[in-house]
C-alpha cells in the first residue's frame, strides 16, 4: 500500500457602439455535431419522453419561432406505428415563455408494455417522431441502459449514439451529471461551450441544456428511448449538499438556495420528468412483478455537508444524512412493500462499504473529497439501511450508481465495518449488490492518474474481496437485463471518446441469481430480446392538423434566434442564436419606436452563438433585438422595468 501513496498523492493534487451600450464578443461553437438542423424547425432540440408507467408517459419538445407569443398552441399525437396511420391519442397544449417554450404532456390511458410513436406540430409543421414505451406489468424480460456523467468538453457522446441504435430497451436510466456547470476550458477536447462562463443564473442553466440538446447523439438517444432520470451534483454545482456546494462561493456567486432553485427549474423544464409541486426527483416506477425502479436523491433533497476529515467527530453523528428523514422512510417502505422480484435503486454515489484503514491511507493521499462525498462519509445511515434489509429478509436489491466515472461491481456485505462472515466465493452474508456505470465522457481515474491508475486497481483487489470488478480506464455505459432467474449487468465501452465514432466494445458481464445477492462473472452479454421494435424514423411524419389554423411558419432559414433573456432589472441581456452557413450577421437593438440603441455587424461562420449585452443606462420600457442574416431575420423583445 505505502509504495503507491506518493504517486496517488501527487496525481490527485469589430464592434460598433451606438449610444452607451456595450456588446461583448461572440462565443461560437464550431462542433459540427452540435449545430442547428434546418429540417428540424421549429423543433430544433428534437423530442424526448420519460417517466413511463403502465398507462402513461411524458412526451417533451421545445418550440423555437420568431416573434413568439407568450403562449403558442402545440398539437401532439401518439400512434402505434411509425407512419401514424393509427393515432390513439392526440390533443393541444401550449408552449409558454414562462417555461422557456418547452412542452411536456403527460399522456394517459395507454396500454402497458407497448411501444408508441409520438410527434408535435406547430403552424402545420411537424416535429420528428419519437419512440417511447410504457412500463410492462407482465414482462418475462426487461432491459435498461444505464448512464451518467456526460461532460461535454471531455469528449464525444458516442455511447449515447450506440444506445439510440438499440431496439429492445425498455428505458434509459440516467443517474445524473447530465450537464456540467463549469465554464469553458479552451484546452478541452471539445473546447467551445455555451454559455462560456460557469452557469449561475436561470438563463445560464437553460442555455447549457439547450446547447447539450443540440448534440446529435444525445438528441438521437432521446428520440428513440424513454428516460428515467435523477440529478447528481453538476446539475447545480460540484459536490453539492442541501445548503451549499464545494463549487459555490456565496461571497461572489450569491445565495446558494436561489442558485439551486434556478437549476432545478431548468432541469424540470428541459427533462422529460413528471412535474410535481416540490421539484423532487425521488420516485418509484413499477414494471409489474419483475422489477421496480426506485430512484433516490442523495444530493439536493436533504444531504448534510461533507466531513472535512475521516477523524471528524461528525462522521458518527446519527443525524447526518444523505436522504433526509422523509425520503429514507419512503425508501424503506418502498422496499418493504415491493412485490417485484428485482428492486433496482437508482443512486448517485457509491454505497458499498469500504475498509476504514485503507480509506485513511487514501485520505492521506489526497482522495478525501471522493471518500467524504460517497455513502462512506455517511456510514450510520448507510449501515442502518443494510440492517433494515437484513432484518426484513429483503432479497434481490441491486443498487445502480454513477458519479465516480469508473466501472465497479460489488457485493454489499451484511457487516459493513468488518466484512465478518462474508465469503467472496459463495457470497454468503451478502445483503445486496451494487453495479456502477462508467462516465459517458467525464475524466476517470485512468485519465487523471495515467499509468498509476493500475496501483489503485491493485489496492482494491488486494484489500477489498467484495469488490468484484474495478475498471478505471474505459468510458461507456451499462445494460442491465432482468428475468425471473437472474439479473445481469453488461458494460459496453467507447473505444475513443476523443473522436466521433460509431463503434463500441463489450467489456464484461456480472450477474446475480435470484435470492443470492452475489455477483458472478460471465464472458458473454445477456441475450437481446427476440422482438426488436422499429426505430422512430429520421424524417417528419405526415399528420393532419387538429384544430390549429395552418399557416406558413415564418423565417425558417439559416439563422435561428433561440432565446433572449433579461430579468427586467439587471444591466445584462443574454441572447442565443444559431447560424447554419457562413454569412454577414447584423444585430440591432431598438426601442419600441424603432430608435436604434446599438448596432453590430460581423461575418460569422456556421455554429451556435451566445452574446451578453451590457445595458447600464436603459430606461424602463420594451426593447427589440433583431438579428438579420443574409437570408432571413428574427426578432425578440425584452422589457426593462
Amino acid at each position: 500500500m505505502k509504495k503507491y501513496l506518493f504517486s496517488i498523492s501527487f496525481l490527485f493534487l469589430a464592434l460598433n457602439i451606438i449610444s452607451q451600450t456595450d456588446l461583448e464578443s461572440f462565443t461560437r461553437n464550431n462542433d459540427a455535431r452540435s449545430t442547428i438542423l434546418e429540417d428540424l424547425a421549429p423543433f430544433y432540440h428534437g423530442v424526448a419522453s420519460g417517466d413511463p408507467t403502465t398507462e402513461a408517459v411524458i412526451i417533451w419538445t421545445r418550440v423555437t419561432i420568431d416573434n413568439p407569443a407568450d403562449s403558442i398552441p402545440v398539437a401532439w399525437f401518439m400512434a402505434t406505428d411509425t407512419s401514424f396511420s393509427n393515432i390513439v391519442q392526440q390533443g393541444i397544449t401550449h408552449a409558454s415563455n414562462e417555461k422557456h417554450y418547452t412542452v411536456k404532456v403527460d399522456v394517459q390511458n395507454l396500454d402497458a408494455g407497448t411501444t408508441y410513436y409520438y410527434a408535435f406540430q406547430v403552424d402545420g409543421i411537424n416535429s420528428i417522431a419519437g419512440r417511447t414505451k410504457t412500463a410492462a406489468n407482465d414482462a418475462d424480460q426487461l432491459r435498461f441502459a444505464v448512464v451518467s456523467c456526460s461532460n461535454y468538453q471531455h469528449g464525444f457522446f458516442n455511447s449515447y449514439g450506440r444506445i439510440a441504435e438499440r431496439n429492445d430497451l425498455d428505458a434509459v436510466i440516467h443517474l445524473g451529471d447530465y450537464i456540467y456547470e463549469y465554464g469553458q476550458d479552451s484546452t478541452a477536447n471539445r473546447p467551445v461551450l455555451l454559455p462560456e462562463h460557469e452557469i449561475l443564473e436561470l438563463i445560464d442553466y437553460r442555455t447549457r441544456y439547450s446547447f447539450y440538446r443540440m448534440d446529435e447523439d444525445l438528441r438521437n438517444l432521446h428520440q428513440q428511448h424513454p428516460i428515467i432520470c435523477v440529478w447528481d451534483d453538476h446539475e447545480v454545482a460540484n459536490d453539492s449538499y442541501f445548503l451549499g456546494a464545494e463549487n459555490h462561493n456565496p461571497m461572489t456567486e450569491g445565495n446558494y438556495i436561489e442558485r439551486k432553485n434556478k437549476a432545478k427549474q431548468a432541469y424540470f423544464e428541459w427533462m422529460p420528468i413528471r412535474d410535481n409541486n416540490t421539484n423532487s426527483v425521488y420516485r418509484a416506477i413499477e414494471y409489474g412483478d419483475l422489477a421496480e425502479i426506485i430512484m433516490i436523491d442523495t444530493r439536493h433533497e436533504s444531504r448534510s455537508q461533507q466531513v472535512s476529515s475521516l477523524d471528524d467527530s461528525e462522521l458518527g453523528d446519527s443525524t447526518r444524512t444523505l436522504l433526509g428523514i422523509a425520503q429514507k422512510e419512503w425508501l424503506l417502505n418502498t422496499l418493504d412493500n415491493s412485490d417485484s422480484k428485482w428492486k433496482i435503486i437508482g443512486n448517485q454515489v457509491i454505497f458499498t462499504p469500504l475498509l476504514e484503514d485503507e480509506l485513511s491511507a487514501f485520505s492521506e493521499a489526497g482522495a478525501l473529497a471522493i471518500i467524504a462525498d460517497i455513502w462512506e462519509g455517511y456510514p450510520l445511515e448507510r449501515n442502518s439501511i443494510i440492517e433494515h434489509v437484513n432484518q426484513n429478509d429483503i432479497d434481490n436489491i441491486i443498487i445502480m450508481t454513477g458519479d465516480i466515472h469508473n466501472s465497479f461491481a460489488m457485493d454489499i456485505p451484511n457487516e459493513p465495518d468488518s466484512l465478518a462472515g462474508y465469503d467472496p466465493v459463495t457470497g454468503a452474508n451478502s445483503a445486496m449488490v451494487e453495479v456502477v456505470t462508467p462516465s459517458i465522457t467525464s475524466d476517470n481515474f485512468g485519465d487523471i492518474l495515467g499509468i498509476f491508475a493500475n496501483a489503485l486497481v491493485d489496492i482494491f483487489e488486494e484489500t477489498h474481496p467484495h469488490v468484484k470488478l474495478i475498471d478505471v480506464i474505459n468510458h461507456g455505459y451499462m445494460v442491465i437485463d432482468l428475468n425471473e432467474d437472474r439479473a445481469q449487468s453488461d458494460w459496453f465501452y467507447d473505444p475513443d471518446r476523443l473522436t466521433s465514432n460509431t463503434t463500441e466494445n463489450f467489456g464484461q458481464g456480472w450477474y446475480t441469481n435470484d435470492g443470492t445477492n452475489h455477483l458472478q462473472e460471465t464472458d458473454v452479454p445477456a441475450e437481446e430480446k427476440a422482438i426488436q421494435e422499429a426505430p422512430a424514423p429520421s424524417v417528419q411524419p405526415q399528420i393532419d392538423l387538429v384544430g390549429i389554423e395552418s399557416k406558413e411558419l415564418q423565417n425558417i432559414g439559416s439563422l435561428v434566434f433561440l432565446s433572449v433573456f433579461h430579468n427586467g432589472y439587471s444591466q445584462n441581456c443574454t441572447l442565443n442564436f444559431a447560424v447554419n452557413e457562413p454569412q454577414n450577421i447584423e444585430i440591432l437593438i431598438t426601442d419600441i419606436s424603432g430608435k436604434v440603441i446599438a448596432k453590430k455587424l460581423n461575418h460569422l461562420e456556421a455554429g451556435l452563438f451566445s452574446d451578453q449585452i451590457s445595458l447600464p443606462n436603459l430606461g424602463a420600457g420594451i426593447y427589440l433585438v433583431n438579428i438579420r442574416g443574409q437570408y432571413n431575420s428574427n426578432t425578440r423583445k425584452f422589457m426593462v422595468k
